[in-house]
């Protein structure tokens, strides 16, 4: 079933786009294709280049190098670990950055300063 079709947004830079909707009508295979959390289809451009709707550099890791982010609907289900601290959390997606990292241990002490 095509979930999405015929959308066309444009966003200038510093700008935040929202998303509100029935459940159901789209809003979350939006999120999941901007995310790539997802494979789509049709063309998104991103600073006048094409972003990549499927493939290898479709994923989640390749949007965040390309300055795209994105808070989950449900936070708690999708973006957060509970039971870690605000800033074990705040590393995920982030966590293959040489910042955060000291040989082949996580810097901690890396990681709390930049949270």
């Amino acid at each position: 079933v095509e979930r999405l079709r015929g959308i066309d947004l444009q966003i200038r830079a510093g700008e935040v786009l929202g998303l509100a909707g029935v459940a159901g009508n789209g809003q979350s295979e939006l999120l999941e294709v901007l995310g790539g959390y997802a494979d789509g289809t049709g063309s998104v451009t991103l600073n006048g280049t094409l972003l990549d709707l499927s493939g290898k550099k479709s994923d989640g890791q390749s949007r965040r190098a390309r300055g795209v982010a994105h808070v989950p609907e449900d936070r708690q289900r999708e973006g957060l670990i509970m039971d870690f601290q605000a800033w074990e959390n705040n590393v995920f997606g982030y966590h293959h950055d040489d910042r955060f990292n000291s040989g082949m241990l996580m810097d901690h002490a890396a990681i709390r300063a930049d949270a």
